[in-house]
């Protein structure tokens, strides 16, 4: 890891807690910046959509990626108030999500995949491990949480999520939901990672892929410290009565 940047973290850390004190009511950093919307739906389909035809709800497209930006946006407002209610990861959060990214879209919303994928990187695994590739999966991010700070968590969680790719689509989207909730149920902003960056982003998942979990915890770092100081810029004028 990058001792700098997470010694660069740990003070901004620091100071967005103090400041949230200051100037908020509620120390989480949930709805502090109007860009979050925007972001989390330009963003929700970065790695692309494998939906398969049988399996989709006949619609237009512009009204499938309109049902898509609303259940994704109601599907982060969910997130947040499992963190702040300091929720514990289970196999049927991870089910409620799916379901509602998808609701109205996809036939097969809200259920694991029943059969194999043709997808880029490594081979995902056998449909018929995925029933128990998730819990155990979320045993050991339980018991990762004992031993990894919050980036290396959610940096964790995602890579491994993704790893098994337990969904016919959707496993970035619902992988991404998972990295937030640990960093926000952890006082941390959310992020959005940028289509200007994914093959940054997807460069960093191949090289976790190869043993390298490093690259990625940094890559998921660095979007943890610009955010930081967008939140910290955002308290600061708050502070200084401009808004």
């Amino acid at each position: 890891m990058n001792e700098k940047l997470f010694s660069r973290i740990k003070d901004k850390k620091q100071r967005l807690d103090i400041l949230r004190r200051q100037y908020t009511r509620d120390s989480t950093p949930f709805n502090l910046r109007p860009d979050l919307r925007i972001s989390h739906t330009h963003f929700s389909n970065i790695c692309g959509s494998q939906l398969v035809i049988g399996e989709r709800v006949p619609m237009d497209s512009r009204s499938r990626n309109e049902l898509l930006i609303r259940n994704y946006d109601e599907a982060v407002e969910v997130v947040k108030k499992s963190a702040r209610l300091n929720l514990p990861l289970t196999d049927q959060m991870v089910l409620d999500l799916h379901a509602l990214l998808f609701r109205g879209s996809r036939n097969d919303a809200g259920e694991y995949r029943t059969r194999g994928l043709t997808i880029i990187g490594p081979n995902c695994l056998p449909a018929t491990q995925v029933l128990f590739a998730i819990p155990h999966m979320i045993a050991e991010y339980n018991c990762n949480s004992k031993k990894l700070g919050p980036i290396e968590l959610s940096a964790w969680v995602h890579h491994h999520f993704v790893l098994i790719h337990p969904f016919r689509d959707g496993n970035g989207r619902v992988a991404r939901l998972l990295l937030n909730f640990t960093l926000i149920r952890d006082g941390y902003p959310w992020i959005t990672i940028l289509m200007a960056d994914r093959m940054k982003y997807l460069i960093a998942l191949q090289e976790a892929n190869a043993g390298n979990p490093e690259s990625f915890v940094d890559f998921v770092a660095t979007y943890v410290e610009q955010s930081l100081d967008k939140d910290l810029l955002m308290l600061k004028t708050l502070g200084m009565g401009l808004i």
